[in-house]
């Protein structure tokens, strides 16, 4: 951190300038001697413009300067702070170079402020913002609230723990923060849930795993196992699904503590589990173009059906809009995509031009159709239908998997079969059965 400060000293100061000759450059100021000066962030850039263009200046030797000025002793010219209180989400020193390497020493804002402690308020369930701005979580009040605190178990990808150790961090201090609140059940379902774990609270000696909500894989390894399930097709009911997901997801994250084996204590918390959500925030992508959301949401699903013997209600929460955020059921997500993607004959026109690849998406967006509803039961037989019309008995597709990926076209019929001889298509029409298994059975002798 010294080394970093020196660097940030040398790089932002001009020669000859102190750090904290920057007292005129913090903007609008109230100041009282007795506790302390208010005031907005100081700029870090302004606007001009130049030949007709707006072009954007940044301000290299007082920016950082006027932070050093805040935290400086006032015998060396500075206001001399104590503390600074961060109100609203972002300041513009949180965006200085280093912010993804958080709590740590390779981080500018840290660097620029010394130790000068920050004090942020922000909402526990807003947790996201704090490994960004290096701060650590605190509860607003339950009568703040004016509801009670929500119990939520995350099951979180290896990407996530891999990327994110001081994001899972963050969660776990949230969750064990809220555990340990003095207040009633009612009011903390967090809390309510880990006293019937470890009934003697804190002081218990399994208190860690009664306040365990954030789940993975284990060390080193990567997924949920389910598509490796439906390949195989070695599963009869969702209490087998759930054996796998439970299996290869059971190792607990948070604070010192990097994959230690929890599958009891996972499956005592999908048992209380009454609404499951997975995020898409990206319009590039969507539920039925990749078997992750089947297989961490979807095997989220139906792990909790076969601990509870019924299925959570289950929802998409849609923020490719920041602007405006909106959650939609799984049914009503999964009609969406069907009716805007999957059955589009733009997209299988699209595919078409990449031959061989193409053929291979459109398979395996069966794969993905198949795997949801495997997991959750969300398909409609009408969706079924509509994909077999579409993808192998329309002539034009046909043709082109058969000259293109025989073998795609080959594993949408197998697939398509699977689904009726599982019961999960239904009520198919006898018809587009019996074209189904004839072309099922000529792809394989053409294969052979």
């Amino acid at each position: 951190m010294v080394a970093l400060r020196d660097y940030l000293e040398l790089a932002i100061c001009t020669p000859g300038m102190s750090p904290c000759d920057a007292s005129e450059h913090v903007p609008a100021p109230h100041a009282h001697p007795a506790w302390g000066i208010m005031g907005t962030d100081p700029g870090r850039s302004e606007l001009s413009e130049a030949h007709g263009r707006v072009v954007i200046v940044f301000y290299r030797s007082h920016y950082l300067a006027a932070y050093w000025w805040l935290a400086a002793d006032q015998a060396l010219g500075g206001w001399g702070a104590h503390a600074i209180v961060h109100v609203g989400k972002h300041g513009n020193w949180e965006w200085l170079p280093g912010k993804q390497n958080t709590l740590s020493p390779l981080c500018c804002p840290d660097a620029a402020l010394r130790d000068l402690p920050v004090i942020y308020p922000f909402l526990i369930n807003d947790s996201g913002e704090g490994p960004q701005a290096k701060r650590r979580a605190h509860a607003v009040l339950v009568s703040e609230l004016g509801r009670p605190r929500i119990d939520v178990t995350l099951r979180i990808s290896g990407f996530f723990r891999d990327a994110f150790p001081a994001a899972i961090a963050l969660m776990d201090d949230a969750v064990r923060l809220v555990a340990n609140l003095p207040e009633d059940a009612a009011d903390n379902y967090v809390r309510a849930h880990a006293l019937l774990d470890e009934p003697e609270g804190s002081s218990g000696k399994n208190w860690r795993h009664a306040t365990t909500r954030i789940f993975g894989s284990r060390p080193g390894t990567y997924g949920a196992g389910v598509i490796q399930l439906m390949e195989s097709g070695q599963w009869e009911t969702t209490t087998d699904i759930a054996e796998v997901y439970t299996t290869w997801g059971g190792y607990a994250y948070g604070r010192n503590m990097a994959g230690v084996e929890a599958r009891a204590a996972m499956r005592r918390n999908f048992a209380r589990i009454t609404v499951t959500t997975k995020n898409v925030d990206s319009r590039e992508h969507d539920i039925f173009d990749s078997d992750d959301y089947f297989q961490f949401h979807g095997g989220m699903v139906a792990t909790v059906e076969a601990l509870r013997s019924h299925k959570p209600d289950s929802y998409i929460g849609d923020s490719t809009r920041p602007s405006a955020v909106r959650h939609r059921s799984l049914s009503q997500e999964a009609t969406r995509v069907v009716r805007a993607r999957v059955l589009h004959p733009r997209w299988l026109a699209g595919m078409r031009k990449h031959g061989y690849k193409g053929a291979f998406e459109i398979a395996a967006t069966v794969d993905y159709l198949f795997g949801y509803d495997a997991t959750t039961g969300v398909l409609e037989d009408w969706m079924y239908s509509a994909v077999a019309d579409s993808y192998v008995l329309d002539t034009e597709n046909r043709t082109f998997l058969e000259e293109a990926n025989p073998w795609a076209l080959h594993g949408i019929c197998e697939r398509l079969m699977e689904a009726v001889q599982r019961g999960l298509w239904e009520n198919p029409d006898p018809q587009m059965v019996n074209q189904l298994t004839d072309l099922l059975l000529d792809t394989e002798g053409s294969m052979e």
